[in-house]
């Protein structure tokens, strides 16, 4: 079987909430991702990639954060240090040279390719191309020409990349729909010679690996079952047993769906936002399909 090529856009795999800033991970969907290949023995058949400027920019996102919350932190303390009797930790002067050694192991160890921005002078005349005529991944609004730049470059080293090896498939996962929206498939074939797949959830990803491999999938069928509970009521009035029992309040409908993930072994989980008093909440579902084809709730948990 042909190795499959995929590529991860950074907002798939940044970390909602950091919890340690001593260690680097990527986020919710890159590690349910990992177990889902895992477990349906794909992982020897899909070839991860993450490009220099994605990873340059989730770098910089969590130095920023860093930085916040540190001072956030500073300023808490200043308040109870004498109280509790604590000492005023030392200014960390280094933060950027750790993170970018822990992102080094951390790439080794979970075996990702990080594909390097082109240097070559055909790259930077495609960006200023893209720009100037506001080609996707541009923003193609007047007096934005500019916007969408790590898009661009992020686009150019997957083609880059994509025309030197001699993998033939490649996928693309990303939430941004109007950056990379699917007729750059085109020219990605165009320029290649080689087909890209883009997609915006990860269950829909999650399926066509196995479609590729011939493994049986029950995504669509979730999918629509979901759907049809969404459309007769009865998801609303599951969901909204299970909050009253488990957060007591009451919500007054569901106004959107989205997130579908196969947990593999007819484990699924999905996202919903629902109404309370105005206010729309988030909340993760955790569910099964039983043999009969049904979709049975396990579990409704709030999205901090």
């Amino acid at each position: 079987m042909e190795m499959i090529e995929i590529f991860f856009d950074t907002s798939i795999l940044k970390e909602k909430s950091i919890k340690d800033y001593s260690m680097f991970t990527f986020g919710r969907n890159y590690l349910e991702f990992i177990d889902f290949i895992n477990t349906n023995d794909l992982s020897d058949k899909c070839h991860i990639n993450v490009t220099e400027i994605v990873m340059k920019e989730l770098k910089c996102q969590i130095c920023e954060k860093f930085e916040e919350d540190d001072s956030n932190y500073r300023e808490l303390l200043s308040k109870f240090r004498v109280f509790y009797g604590i000492d005023e930790p030392e200014k960390v002067k280094d933060f950027e040279t750790g993170l970018d050694r822990r992102i080094n192991d951390y790439l080794e160890q979970e075996k990702i390719n990080m594909v390097l921005i082109p240097k070559e002078r055909d790259t930077l005349n495609n960006l200023l191309d893209r720009a100037i005529y506001k080609n996707k991944p541009f923003s193609g609004k007047n007096g934005e020409s500019d916007k969408g730049f790590k898009d661009a470059v992020q686009w150019e080293s997957m083609l880059q990349y994509a025309g030197k090896i001699a993998s033939q498939k490649f996928l693309f996962l990303t939430k941004n729909k109007n950056d990379f929206p699917e007729e750059l498939s085109d020219e990605f074939e165009r320029i290649t010679g080689k087909k890209i797949e883009i997609f915006y959830e990860l269950g829909e990803l999650q399926n066509r690996l196995l479609e590729i491999n011939q493994i049986q999938s029950n995504y669509l069928l979730v999918d629509a079952n979901i759907d049809s509970l969404l459309d007769s009521g009865e998801l609303f009035d599951i969901v909204n047993e299970k909050i009253k029992l488990y957060y007591n309040f009451e919500v007054n409908s569901i106004v959107n769906y989205s997130d579908l993930i196969d947990q593999s072994n007819n484990n699924y989980s999905f996202n919903i936002e629902v109404v309370k008093d105005e206010e729309n909440l988030p909340f993760h579902i955790e569910c099964r399909l039983d043999k009969d084809g049904n979709i049975n709730i396990d579990d409704v948990i709030m999205i901090a």
